[in-house]
């Protein structure tokens, strides 16, 4: 099934509860995110030194042989392929490194739930439609993670790593998502009671109240299930950057091999 794109998913929001997500996306939250965010500062880094070692070794082996087609194949083939090598080493860097800012980050996203869950209680009061309807925990942290949480990290990223930020922005996408979905099946495990629920016909008001401080407990308890839901979605993102990488190396060492 296709996944419903950010935009989209703010406004099927917006219609159900009257609150669009995408205003919540404000300066002073790029602000928190930016300075949660600490891996921009060895994310050059990652890419740089890796590529700098392979290149190097690249370099000196084509000045000192020539001749062979196997030769000139060889010295095409390793540049393409010590650049992907660099890419992978820094993607296995990244994402190790990445655990403790996008802890953080999701913290953040738990902080907006609740506020969030605030102020649809409030719009929701003030409707005199009986017909009333308010949004699960899962809706509004799922919604908040992929409509305001995520593209400002995006949003940061690109800005604090010019011309390479924008190649992190699918790592983090897919760490993101990963997460949110498991911190969500998770916390819907051990509390049954976030889940949708039918309103009652009569005491909408306490009804909405008890939702709220709800959703709150659960998003002030979730840190732990955040942090294990991470560490899960590092490990499913790491094997196929490993197999990845050890493919792209196992030519690199061919290629090195012909020159021999």
């Amino acid at each position: 099934m296709k996944e419903t794109k950010p935009d989209a998913l703010a406004e099927n929001f917006e219609t159900r509860t009257g609150i669009d997500l995408r205003n919540y996306k404000k300066p002073e939250l790029l602000d928190l995110i930016s300075d949660l965010l600490t891996f921009p500062i060895y994310a050059g880094k990652s890419i740089i030194i890796p590529l700098l070692i392979y290149l190097v070794v690249t370099i000196i082996l084509a000045v000192l042989v020539t001749g062979y087609f196997s030769t000139i194949a060889a010295i095409i083939f390793i540049p393409v392929f010590s650049v992907l090598n660099a890419l992978t080493t820094a993607a296995l860097l990244f994402i190790f490194r990445l655990r403790k800012d996008m802890t953080e980050a999701v913290g953040a996203g738990l902080s907006l739930t609740k506020e969030v869950t605030k102020d649809v209680r409030n719009v929701q009061l003030k409707r005199e439609n009986k017909s009333f309807s308010f949004p699960s925990f899962a809706e509004i942290f799922n919604g908040v993670m992929r409509v305001v949480i995520v593209p400002s990290i995006i949003t940061v990223v690109k800005k604090k790593i010019p011309l390479i930020g924008g190649l992190f922005s699918g790592l983090i996408r897919k760490l993101a998502d990963l997460t949110t979905g498991r911190t969500i099946k998770k916390i819907a495990a051990e509390n049954p009671e976030v889940l949708d629920q039918e309103p009652p016909k009569t005491g909408k008001e306490s009804w909405l109240v008890e939702r709220l401080e709800t959703i709150s407990r659960i998003a002030d308890k979730a840190n732990r299930i955040v942090s294990q839901s991470i560490k899960w979605a590092s490990w499913i993102l790491l094997l196929p950057t490993s197999i990845v990488f050890a493919i792209v190396l196992a030519i690199t060492v061919f290629s090195y091999w012909l020159i021999f």
